[in-house]
């Protein structure tokens, strides 16, 4: 059970049914009406997404959010678990193993010593500017290296 549909969420979903076929059952928990859809991705590109997800057998619930998490151990020597959802219709599911993907903040840590990160959020989006590294300038003060990500979400 994945729940976030973010790049984050879909990215472990295929990667998990690709790798189990039809040995698991995979189900991508979707905040929304469609994958991506926070991403502010082209509808096409969404689409095209959801039809990689159809092709793995990864289930969608659209529209669904988590109400209630529940974790119990098999066992006291037993590392296995069992998770139980409560989704926002009410119903239960167990799972043996929830993955909590919604909401995954950008890690800076590898971006290096003096990295900055810019945060701004225009008309409700999230825009996150990182330059990473150390600035080295030329003799003229201007800036020789800048190597930026821009995450928008």
């Amino acid at each position: 059970m994945v729940s976030g549909a973010g790049p984050t969420g879909v990215e472990i979903a295929s990667e998990l049914a690709n790798a189990y076929g039809g040995e698991k059952d995979i189900t991508l928990i979707i905040g929304g009406e469609r994958a991506l859809q926070a991403s502010h991705v082209l509808l096409s590109v969404s689409q095209a997404v959801e039809r990689d997800l159809q092709n793995l057998a990864v289930k969608v619930a659209r529209d669904t959010r988590l109400e209630g998490v529940e974790t119990k151990a098999m066992g006291e020597e037993d590392a296995v678990a069992q998770t139980t959802l409560t989704l926002s219709d009410s119903s239960t599911v167990v799972a043996n193993l929830y993955l909590p993907l919604f909401s995954v903040q950008v890690n800076t840590s590898l971006a290096g010593e003096g990295a900055q990160v810019t945060e701004y959020k225009p008309s409700g989006r999230t825009m996150i500017f990182i330059t990473m590294g150390k600035r080295v300038a030329d003799q003229d003060g201007r800036s020789k290296v800048s190597v930026s990500w821009h995450i928008t979400g």
